[in-house]
């Protein structure tokens, strides 16, 4: 699955590559793009998920968590080696933003137009009074203050994902010369373990989106993040054993695990006795 990949971290020759799960084009992973799309999807759906039958997408929101991971995979992909060598923090720091934080803006503009609209609409002067005060938080991808119309991040809500993935990115950055293999595995199982108590506290990991569960926001992208990283770590791994039946899998197994209905109670048990 990784041994597209030589030890350089370079792609492997094109003999090799017809033969992988993944093709690689330039800088870009085919396959991984064809599962981001399927992701992004399902995120669509998810949140439309009250209008379709049977409570499908009623997981979807783990689409995000893959982002997550692939973020992880990605980032290590493209930076590990240059920030291990000569890249600094802050250079990083800034490329990420350049790069990010226009969308982010012209995302947070179009989200205080629309509710602007919303405000006039309804003549609701405390809408358009707290559109506005959670606007410049919104778009410099951070939670705005308490109001009675928005959650956590204001005008535009999606922007909690990148505000915490933002922070996994730089930590990553900061530490990545020391970050051995037994840290990262380390870094990974308690962050695991904390998804798992948070799993069984909320019913599940949906956390980090609302004031309610913002706090376990970090624990929610450590775990999937730094486990991009040691996917991306594993490259040299051989698996073109499985050939294209791996890459079918994955496939197969995200749509599932997307498209899948909540699991409802079991029902319980009455024995009569006597």
């Amino acid at each position: 699955m990784f041994a597209l990949f030589n030890a350089s971290g370079a792609a492997s020759n094109a003999a090799d590559r017809t033969n992988l799960p993944f093709r690689v084009h330039g800088h870009r992973f085919v396959f991984l793009d064809a599962l981001r799309g399927v992701a992004a999807i399902a995120v669509i759906f998810f949140h439309r998920k009250d209008m379709l039958p049977g409570n499908l997408f009623k997981h979807g929101y783990l689409a995000v968590d893959f982002f997550f991971m692939l973020s992880g995979f990605v980032i290590a992909y493209a930076y590990e080696d240059k920030l291990r060598s000569k890249m600094h923090l802050g250079d990083f720091v800034v490329k990420r933003l350049k790069r990010l934080m226009p969308l982010v803006v012209l995302g947070a503009t179009l989200g205080l137009s629309i509710e602007t609209l919303r405000a006039f609409w309804k003549s609701d002067p405390a809408l358009l009074h707290d559109a506005i005060i959670t606007f410049p938080f919104t778009a410099a991808t951070l939670p705005s203050p308490r109001t009675q119309s928005f959650e956590a991040f204001g005008v535009n809500p999606v922007v909690w994902s990148l505000f915490f993935e933002l922070i996994a990115n730089f930590v990553y950055a900061a530490i990545v010369r020391k970050l051995s293999n037994t840290l990262l595995i380390t870094i990974i199982a308690i962050s695991g373990l904390a998804m798992v108590a948070i799993g069984f506290s909320f019913d599940s990991v949906e956390v980090g989106n609302k004031y309610s569960s913002l706090q376990f926001g970090l624990a929610r992208v450590t775990f999937p993040f730094f486990f991009g990283v040691l996917l991306f770590r594993l490259r040299n791994v051989d698996m073109r054993a499985l050939g294209g039946v791996s890459a079918t899998l994955i496939a197969v197994s995200l749509a599932g695990i997307l498209l899948a209905p909540v699991a409802t109670p079991w029902p319980q048990l009455h024995v009569r006795h006597g």
